[in-house]
């Protein structure tokens, strides 16, 4: 039988034509390439993360900073992997109790509120009120700058993590990667319901307990790979 942990490696089931830039909740998983452990380690059924450990949790933590419109739920950095999950909200954050799951339809296209959006609007004062206008609602004849997709807002994430690693193995602080840092894809799960919502969460504060039977983990799968 398929347990949760033998289910969510990191190959992804990406559903073809959904707009993954729509309003829902997402299970991620990114993984490293070749299940390299670059993060730390399982010590008894705790993950004592290093440097990169420590520096993807806070990166992770930023996303919501970035992208206004997105909340954070439980997340967990692994030796060779991230869980997280991501709610993409409507361009208005709302209260996460109140918030729909994945088929609230879009209605235009949402312009991004970020506040470099428009390069000439930076020698304007901070205080006019025309700038936030601006931002929110293209100028005429311009075109609305599209919602990042979940695989932008990921992408980011995998890049920025990567620059930094980098910096620290030329500092020597932290080993180097073989050929490539990051599995080029990563795994998507769309969370339909508030039952599917609750087992991800505690799916994801579990896992480190479950390390020993997570398919992510290169000894779970030798064993497998030779029967036992």
């Amino acid at each position: 039988m398929k347990t949760e942990e033998t289910k969510y490696n990191c190959q992804s089931i990406r559903l073809a034509g959904h707009d993954y830039s729509k309003p829902g909740y997402y299970f991620v998983t990114v993984c490293t390439h070749g299940r390299q452990p670059l993060f730390g380690y399982i010590i008894g059924d705790k993950m004592e993360t290093n440097i990169a450990g420590q520096m993807i949790d806070w990166e992770w933590k930023q996303i919501s900073n970035k992208y206004p419109w997105i909340h954070l739920y439980e997340h967990i950095v692994m030796p060779n992997h991230l869980h997280g999950i991501i709610q993409i909200m409507d361009k208005q954050p709302v209260s996460s109790d109140t918030a729909e799951i994945v088929g609230t339809p879009l209605v235009g296209v949402r312009a991004r509120t970020h506040p470099d959006v428009h390069s000439k609007d930076k020698k304007r004062s901070p205080h006019n009120p025309q700038r936030d206008i601006d931002v929110i609602q293209p100028r005429m004849g311009t075109r609305p700058i599209p919602t990042p997709t979940l695989s932008d807002i990921i992408g980011r994430f995998k890049s920025i993590i990567t620059n930094h690693y980098i910096q620290q193995v030329k500092q020597k602080s932290l080993p180097a990667f073989k050929k490539h840092m990051w599995q080029q894809r990563f795994y998507d799960r769309i969370i339909r319901h508030g039952n599917e919502l609750n087992r991800m969460r505690n799916y994801i504060t579990e896992n480190p307990e479950n390390w020993a039977v997570d398919r992510n983990n290169p000894a779970f799968i030798t064993r497998s790979a030779n029967g036992r």
